[in-house]
Formats: structure tokens, C-alpha cells, sequence
């Protein structure tokens, strides 16, 4: 296994006044899985179908799609407690 500093990313996202950039994205269709990798900065991802896997130092977590073709995707409250019921799964 690569030595921790081997896995930082340095890479620059967006300007240095606005740390910020998307990169779209379909895995596997793009490319088999993200490189393991960390950052000082927070990463977050969106999964628009499906379920991947996320680690975050030695805990992996389950990233579901939350979005559904449904009316209920408006409906906050329904929104919250389904983004609830899902975190208290990945515990």
C-alpha cells in the first residue's frame, strides 16, 4: 500500500479566492472507481442513480441516490427524514 503522503491530493480546485469546481462524472462508465486519495478540503459526492462506496479515513459509508422521480423528492420533510434514516444505516 502507498505511504499516506503518497495518496494527498494537490491538485487545485477552482481558483485559489473560490476553492470550488464540479467534475461530472459516471462510474463505471467513465472509469472504474475514484483513486484513493485525501485532501485537507471537504469533497463532497452526489450520486444521481444507484449506490457507491465512500471512506472517509478507516469508515466506509453507503452513498444512495436520494433522488427520486417522484413528488416526494420536494417534500422537505420527507427529503430529511430519508437523509436521516439513511445516515443512521451507515452507523
Amino acid at each position: 500500500m502507498p505511504k499516506e503522503e503518497n495518496l494527498r491530493e494537490t491538485k487545485q480546485h477552482g481558483a485559489a479566492w473560490f476553492p470550488f469546481n464540479i467534475y461530472p462524472c459516471t462510474i463505471p462508465k467513465d472509469f472504474p472507481q475514484v483513486a484513493l486519495h485525501w485532501q485537507d478540503s471537504m469533497e463532497l459526492v452526489f450520486v444521481k442513480k444507484g449506490r457507491g462506496i465512500v471512506q472517509a479515513g478507516l469508515t466506509s459509508y453507503t452513498a444512495d441516490c436520494l433522488m427520486r422521480p417522484t413528488p416526494r423528492y420536494f417534500d422537505r420533510e420527507a427529503v430529511a427524514q430519508e437523509v436521516n434514516s439513511t445516515a443512521a444505516s451507515n452507523k
